[in-house]
C-alpha cells in the first residue's frame, strides 16, 4: 500500500492503479485501497467504477472524510446533486471550516435551485473566513 500511495502521489497514477488493484487481489476488503483506487478512477472519469469501489469502502466501515468528500464529488460531476448535496451537508456538519465542503454545497444548493441558501452559505463562510481564498474564488 505504501508504495501504491507513493506512486499516486507524484501522480504515477497508471502505476498506483495497478498497485492498488494487486493489493484488492491480495486483501479484497481493504477499504484504503478501494478509496484511493476509487480517487484515480474518478478522476479518469470512470464514474461508475469509482462509485462502486466508494461506496464499497463506506459499506465495510471507512468514513475517512476525504473518502466522503471523492464520493460526493462524484454525485456532483455527474450531476447528482441532490446526493451530492447529502454528503456535502454531512461534511459541512462534521467539519464546518472544511473550506471545500462548504463551496461545493453552496454550489448544490444553486444548481437545486436555491441559490438564496448557496448565498446565505458562502457569507456566512466569508464572516469566519474573510481572507480565504477557496471561499472568495471558489476554487
Amino acid at each position: 500500500m505504501k508504495i501504491a500511495m507513493t506512486a499516486h502521489s507524484r501522480g504515477d497514477l497508471d502505476d498506483a492503479r495497478k498497485l492498488y488493484r494487486d493489493e484488492l487481489t491480495k486483501n479484497p476488503n481493504n477499504e484504503l485501497a478501494m478509496c484511493w483506487l476509487g480517487a484515480i478512477e474518478a478522476q479518469q472519469r470512470n464514474y461508475l467504477e469509482a462509485e462502486q469501489l466508494m461506496s464499497k469502502a463506506i459499506s465495510l466501515g471507512l468514513k475517512d472524510e476525504s473518502l466522503l468528500q471523492n464520493y460526493a464529488n462524484i454525485f456532483f460531476e455527474t450531476g447528482r446533486f441532490d446526493k451530492a448535496l447529502c454528503l456535502y451537508s454531512d461534511l459541512f456538519e462534521k467539519s464546518p471550516d472544511n473550506e471545500i465542503a462548504i463551496i461545493n454545497l453552496a454550489t448544490c444548493y444553486n444548481e437545486l435551485g436555491n441559490p438564496k441558501q448557496a448565498l446565505d452559505l458562502v457569507e456566512r463562510a466569508l464572516k469566519k473566513r474573510p481572507s480565504s481564498a477557496i471561499i472568495v474564488t471558489g476554487k
